[in-house]
């Protein structure tokens, strides 16, 4: 393939997952398009990631650096990608996920005839330890609206579907080093919100999100500091919202549900105080009217009670809430559980 064509950055960034890491980085070497580099950030890996990477010192589009900075985190190691990147477009692909052989070369196919994009995003499916073991999409468009679907917890689309225009991608900000989880969601909302073009691409799957039990960003997100994290990035949104004169009512309600969701990690943090006070925030924005506002406390006392709903005859108090809240509220917190069989 003529290395005239654009190059694409596939920035990685990964933290002792040597074994995951190899076949990830053999999904790219196997790909029907060439001109690619392949940016390995590495986050203080105390593993066998360098003696791994032996194995692959001949293949001089691969390079691998490791992060130097204070504070770490994958949105830091993608932040250092996209500075060290040289292509024209951007992949970020976890050291856990892999792409279909012809990937690169139908997402650079489609957004190289698309000059107006800024980026496109295609279908994704989950699979586990042995591949492919699971045939079920990581989600699907429908038709509501996108940003109230980021905001509910419910993405369209995830990080590895997503082909960037490096250029779009620096306009927006890059990733927030201080959103410690939801980072996909935080930048997936500001191109939204910024109005970047883009295009969801329906047909072939081209990637494949790893389900498994090892360490990742996601298990984290309801501890203490990524609350806090949660609480910043929550912040930011609305003001984005608000700058840009995008808060409707509906995005109001939905953004509310966020509220509502990490006031739940903090009761399960047994942090009562801490989620009544994250909740008076929705009321300061009149995000909610009164009544919903209230139910909600009433709600956060009944979660408090019964968290791990060991009270059965209680426990069915829980469908008024469903009745009383907006239903967006309990869409699940982990867009696995809402996939659609292929």
């Amino acid at each position: 393939m003529s290395e005239s064509l654009p190059l694409v950055s596939i920035i990685t960034p990964t933290k002792n997952r040597s074994s995951l890491l190899r076949e990830t980085i053999l999904a790219i070497i196997s790909q029907t398009y060439t001109n690619w580099e392949m940016l390995i950030i590495d986050d203080f890996s105390t593993d066998n990631t360098v003696d791994m990477l032996k194995e692959f010192s001949s293949e001089n589009r691969i390079f691998y650096h490791q992060r130097k900075e204070d504070t770490g985190g994958a949105q830091v190691c993608r932040n250092i990608g996209i500075k060290l990147a040289k292509g024209e477009y951007i992949i970020f692909l976890d050291s856990d996920d892999l792409l279909t052989k012809i990937c690169l070369e139908d997402r650079v196919a489609f957004i190289a005839g698309n000059k107006q994009l800024d980026f496109a995003a295609f279908p994704t499916i989950i699979f586990g330890w042995e591949f492919p073991d699971y045939n079920t999409y990581w989600n699907l468009p429908n038709n509501k609206d996108e940003i109230c679907r980021f905001l509910n917890w419910d993405p369209s689309w995830g990080i590895v579907s997503v082909i960037w225009k490096k250029s779009s991608l620096i306009a927006i900000g890059k990733f927030d080093e201080k959103v410690l989880s939801f980072q996909d969601i935080d930048i997936h909302l500001r191109a939204l919100i910024k109005n970047l073009n883009y295009a969801y691409v329906p047909g072939e799957i081209d990637s494949f999100v790893r389900e498994h039990d090892e360490e990742r960003i996601g298990i984290h997100c309801a501890q203490p500091k990524h609350l806090y994290s949660h609480e910043r990035l929550l912040i930011q949104l609305y003001e984005e919202l608000i700058k840009s004169g995008k808060l409707t009512e509906d995005r109001k309600i939905s953004l509310a549900g966020f509220y509502f969701r990490v006031c739940n990690f903090w009761i399960q943090q047994n942090d009562f105080k801490k989620a009544q006070q994250l909740w008076k925030q929705v009321a300061k924005l009149k995000l909610l009217n009164n009544f919903v506002f209230n139910s909600a406390i009433i709600y956060f006392h009944y979660l408090s009670l019964n968290k791990k709903e060991l009270i059965p005859l209680f426990s069915r108090l829980r469908f008024i809430f469903y009745k009383l809240l907006p239903s967006v509220f309990f869409i699940k917190n982990n867009t696995w559980k809402k996939l659609k069989k292929v």
